[in-house]
């Protein structure tokens, strides 16, 4: 009995003390008139200024004989052609001394910049960018499609993640769930540029996104920026 009693207490304070950290983090939730959602927690506390972009699609949201489309596009967004040749965004957020990750999983695709905070606005440009157009070419995609067929090959050539594959398969047997997020290498193979605008359009728009934002950061000033840099962008 006491040491349940006790064992009870200690989550009890370790609820309370979770409670109190999140008293640290003051939430503000913006809706632009484009859609976008945005929610800024600043931390005062923190060196650093953090932000992500969450988009409402995933693997789950690939069609049948399509599958592996949503991580492509994760790839394949982190590259622009221009006048200069192709350019890796992710190399503009180093330069700035920020770490650029990304992700895709069943249900989203989330882009995350840690920047210092004087640097923020170069996140929120390459993510502006990569929200208005899709601007990878030809050359890009070949590029991209063959890191994501080699990336499925040498996963089918793991015993664990074949066995976890095969876990899934039968745990969400007849649902979106079961396919694998980098999707199959018959049918990324065929994937076209025009089907990766097309699918940048239904997708990668405002209303389908939040952008969120925590760390070093003043919340007028940067809600400021996010409206500047995300306001014009079509719903």
């Amino acid at each position: 009995m006491r040491a349940s009693f006790v064992a009870l207490m200690g989550c009890a304070c370790l609820a309370a003390s979770a409670w109190a950290g999140l008293e640290r983090y003051p939430l503000e939730t913006h809706l632009l008139p484009n859609g976008l959602r945005v929610v800024l927690a600043p931390d005062t506390a923190s060196p650093a200024v953090h932000l992500a972009v969450w988009y409402r699609v995933g693997s789950a949201d690939d069609r049948p004989g399509h599958t592996g489309v949503a991580y492509l596009m994760e790839r394949l967004t982190w590259r622009a052609t221009g006048p200069g040749g192709s350019e890796d965004r992710g190399a503009r957020v180093q330069a700035a001394g920020g770490v650029p990750t990304s992700l895709t999983t069943a249900d989203y695709t989330c882009f995350q910049e840690v920047l210092p905070p004087e640097q923020l606005e170069v996140g929120l440009a390459v993510e502006a960018d990569r929200m208005a157009a899709l601007a990878a070419g030809e050359e890009d995609l070949r590029a991209v499609r063959a890191q994501v067929v080699e990336h499925i090959r040498q996963r089918g050539n793991q015993p664990v993640a074949r066995g976890l594959d095969r876990l899934v398969e039968l745990a969400f047997a007849r649902h979106p769930y079961a396919q694998a997020v980098v999707g199959r290498a018959e049918d990324v193979e065929p994937v076209t540029l025009e089907e990766c605008r097309a699918y940048h359009r239904r997708h990668y728009g405002p209303s389908n996104a939040v952008i969120t934002l925590t760390g070093a950061f003043a919340p007028g000033s940067a809600l400021a920026q996010v409206r500047a840099r995300f306001g014009a962008i079509p719903r």
